[in-house]
């Protein structure tokens, strides 16, 4: 299916309608779809930092600060934010499910991580290295679940980081 022409013929029959779309980190959607070339904003939307984490968690309004900030005034800023929270007691958390939004529908959060990461072992990293599909053996390349998951060994796939 022509997925980008259905969304210009929205866009043109619906012109009050606001469309928002999602797509993978490597789609390159100006370049590659001529019709929508003219009419998308792209939003490139990263995952929650522990700062934003935090704030979702407490119901509070912690300000960013730049490098700079922290080296000049790591003190008074610390004392702040530790007069109104213990951080640490929500980083595990934060390590655990706190980088994808998924935590905050309560439900499913194991599916749907497990989806993202297929999806950017089977979309993304073989289309920005260029892999084929069918060079990769069928016994290592199996969507993941969640015994798999928790049965793997980590280290060699922190060296994707590598491919980078």
């Amino acid at each position: 299916s022509n997925w980008s022409k259905d969304l210009h013929i929205c866009y043109e029959r619906f012109p009050d309608l606001k469309i928002v779309f999602t797509g993978s980190s490597v789609m390159r959607l100006k370049e590659e779809n001529v019709d929508l070339r003219d009419i998308v904003q792209s939003y490139n939307l990263r995952g929650f930092s522990f700062r934003e984490f935090l704030n979702l968690q407490t119901e509070m309004k912690f300000h960013a600060y730049s490098l700079e900030d922290i080296l000049a005034n790591h003190e008074q800023i610390s004392k702040g934010i530790l007069a109104k929270v213990r951080p640490l007691d929500y980083f595990q958390d934060y390590l655990h499910h706190g980088f994808y939004p998924f935590f905050l529908e309560k439900r499913n959060f194991s599916e749907n991580l497990l989806k993202t990461m297929n999806m950017m072992l089977e979309v993304d990293i073989l289309l920005i290295k260029q892999i084929e599909l069918k060079y990769l053996s069928k016994t290592y390349w199996q969507p993941l679940s969640l015994k798999r998951l928790t049965s793997v060994n980590w280290l060699p796939i922190y060296r994707l980081r590598e491919l980078r």
